[in-house]
C-alpha cells in the first residue's frame, strides 16, 4: 500500500506573490502557486469615472474622471487635478443690480 503524501510546510514570497508548498516524501516536486494570478479586480465604469487597465503589473488600473466638456462648466482638469474655476464662479455669482428703469446701481456678488 502506498504511503500518503501530505503537505508538511510552505512559504510565501511577498515580492513575487508565489506560495510554495512542500510535502512529506521529499521526492515529489514542490507545488508553487502564483497567488497574483488568482486576484480579481472588479470595476464598473460610470458617467463620472472611466476605468482602463486590468490591475495587473503590466496594465495598471487607472480611474479617469469624466468632466462634461459643455462650455461654462465650472470644473477644470489640470495636471494637478480637478478644480473649480474661480473666474467661472465669479461670473455666475456676479449680478448687475438695476433700478426699475434699467439703470445700473451696483454690482453684487451673491
Amino acid at each position: 500500500m502506498a504511503t500518503d503524501i501530505f503537505v508538511t510546510g510552505g512559504s510565501y514570497n511577498a515580492a513575487t506573490g508565489v506560495l510554495t508548498l512542500t510535502d512529506n516524501d521529499g521526492v515529489t516536486p514542490d507545488i508553487t502557486i502564483n497567488l497574483q494570478d488568482l486576484k480579481i479586480v472588479v470595476t464598473a465604469a460610470s458617467n463620472s469615472v472611466a476605468f482602463t487597465g486590468t490591475g495587473e503589473a503590466s496594465s495598471a488600473l487607472v480611474a479617469d474622471l469624466i468632466v462634461d466638456p459643455l462650455a461654462g462648466n465650472l470644473l477644470a482638469v489640470t495636471a494637478a487635478g480637478v478644480k473649480v474655476d474661480p473666474a467661472g464662479v465669479t461670473a455666475l455669482a456676479t449680478v448687475d443690480v438695476q433700478d426699475a428703469f434699467g439703470v445700473h446701481l451696483f454690482t453684487a456678488f451673491v
